[in-house]
């Protein structure tokens, strides 16, 4: 048997796909053919480079100058200098955006949206399967496909949805094979895909386009599926050879990689993991080490990206004593162990360059009642700690959650200006809640436009509503001087993708690899 696996735009072009390359090295371990497409980067650099820009000044700057950003921000250069980072950055998503408003959709960088079609409507899914030659990067994947397919033979195709950015077009495709290749059998994967699978009310309503949807981690499934062997371990090491990985638009090469999945702290009210029931699989801190330095030997990223919802104490401990090689990143837990200066240093030494921690809220009371496992002033040693071992931070807000009021907000805010010093990054967001995480808890309105919305409305208990989240957020928090030059720090449409690449342990890093060349 052959599987083709693709990972569809319209998502971040910065890095390779993670999902297909654990699966490639899974299947590969079993003797299965299989390859790797990732769609997205191909349609979205094709799309680049051949859309047409209209006449203004900044677009045709940008048409103009797109080879130019493309080889900039790939090399050494494109992170020496913010300012050119941004403009490059910002030219290129013209580039997107226009092409996007001549087509009627919403294109960027980061995102694509159809105002006349759904991602969270199982009808509109289905149209844009139907009528997948409306698609805009209909002409790039169609053509594509069509070569890889008259190359080689395949049973399977697997598609992998992970954001909702992704759904409209990753439909277009499956339309597209399932009318064009009807022998093929269709198989759909990946994160969005799961958290559909999990809604209690779940009824398939794409059983004629999909032969088989996956949920959670789909090494087992697949190889159940594809009857294929299931002894022995079914995570093995990922393999990114079928990707051009200096293609990606970073500047550096980014390999993603998991320790885990799942979370290990698993408690915090809310969490999708636990409405969905995802179980908490971690790698031996053995296995995570002799992993990262293989891929470091197989690849030479110049950044490794942690994909673990929290890298656990175990690991981080493993990496500081035996570094992976490149210089690497991902979310932590304000753990006691970030308390000790002497091991912050020591994560430093190891190459990591930047933590990425949610904080959430500078309220005590409000983390409680979210059973977030924080402590605020632990989160205030801890940011101290990291920014004198140089290592950036990236700190994640959350407003509005059933616990917060107004003056807890105001908290928040005074937290953060309190160690503004200590912060290189924001990111603000509203909380969403989760479909039938606590019914009963709060009031709720069950009826729902779209049929795969993932969240609900709800009536907020001290009437700390959306409307008032936002002009706190955007009159009030966004317009404090300090907070403000911090939130200006965020790499446009990139975000913590590209982070990593302007803090200053990176940056001394490079210096130094650079000199000794």
């Amino acid at each position: 048997m052959s599987l083709l696996l693709l990972y569809p735009p319209a998502a971040k072009a910065s890095e390779p796909p993670p999902g297909i390359a654990r699966l490639i090295g899974t299947l590969k371990s079993r003797g299965i053919e299989v390859k790797g497409l990732d769609l997205n980067l191909q349609c979205t650099l094709d799309l680049l480079q051949q859309a047409v820009v209209p006449d203004d000044t900044w677009s045709q700057r940008a048409g103009k100058n797109r080879q130019r950003h493309f080889q900039t921000l790939r090399s050494g250069k494109g992170a020496r200098s913010f300012a050119t980072y941004v403009r490059m950055v910002n030219d290129l998503n013209r580039i997107l955006e226009m092409a996007g408003q001549a087509a009627g959709i919403e294109l960027s960088l980061a995102n694509y949206a159809d105002p006349a079609l759904s991602p969270l409507s199982s009808k509109d899914l289905m149209v844009a399967s139907k009528k997948f030659a409306r698609n805009i990067y209909y002409p790039f994947f169609s053509k594509i496909l069509a070569q890889e397919l008259s190359l080689a033979h395949y049973d399977y195709v697997g598609i992998s949805i992970n954001y909702l950015s992704q759904a409209l077009t990753g439909f277009a495709i499956a339309g597209f094979l399932r009318t064009t290749y009807p022998h093929l059998k269709i198989i759909a994967g990946g994160g969005l895909i799961n958290s559909w699978l999990h809604k209690p009310d779940w009824s398939d309503p794409f059983h004629t386009l999909f032969d088989h949807c996956i949920g959670g981690c789909g090494e087992k499934p697949l190889l159940k599926y594809l009857n294929a062997d299931q002894t022995g371990p079914v995570k093995c090491l990922p393999d990114y050879s079928d990707f051009h990985l200096a293609d990606y638009l970073s500047p550096g090469v980014i390999i993603p990689y998991s320790s885990a999945d799942g979370c290990y702290w698993n408690k915090c009210k809310f969490c999708p993991d636990q409405v969905e029931n995802n179980p908490y699989e971690p790698l031996p801190p053995t296995t995570v080490q002799t992993e990262t330095h293989a891929l470091h030997r197989l690849y030479q990223p110049h950044l490794l990206h942690f994909l673990d919802n929290a890298i656990p104490p175990a690991t981080l401990r493993g990496l500081a004593a035996d570094p992976p090689g490149p210089a690497w990143y991902g979310f932590v837990r304000a753990e006691k162990l970030l308390l000790d200066r002497s091991f912050c240093m020591g994560l430093a030494a190891s190459g990591c360059v930047m933590l990425k921690i949610g904080v959430e809220s500078g309220s005590q009371q409000v983390l409680d009642q979210m059973r977030k496992g924080t402590i605020v002033e632990n989160v205030r040693q801890i940011l101290e700690n990291l920014n004198r071992a140089k290592i950036g931070t990236y700190v994640y807000l959350l407003f509005g959650t059933p616990y917060e009021t107004e003056h807890q907000a105001w908290q928040t805010s005074q937290f953060i200006e309190q160690n503004i010093n200590h912060i290189s990054y924001l990111n603000l967001a509203i909380f969403n809640m989760v479909l039938d995480s606590n019914p009963a808890a709060f009031p709720y309105d069950r009826m729902r436009k779209e049929d795969l919305s993932l969240y609900q409305h709800f009536t907020h208990p001290h009437g700390w509503d959306r409307q008032k989240i936002r002009r706190f957020i955007h009159s009030q928090f966004r317009r404090n001087e300090r907070i403000s030059k911090i939130l200006q720090n965020d790499p446009p449409h990139f975000t913590s993708n590209h982070a990593p690449f302007f803090t200053e342990g990176y940056q001394v890093r490079n210096r130094r690899a650079q000199a000794d060349r």
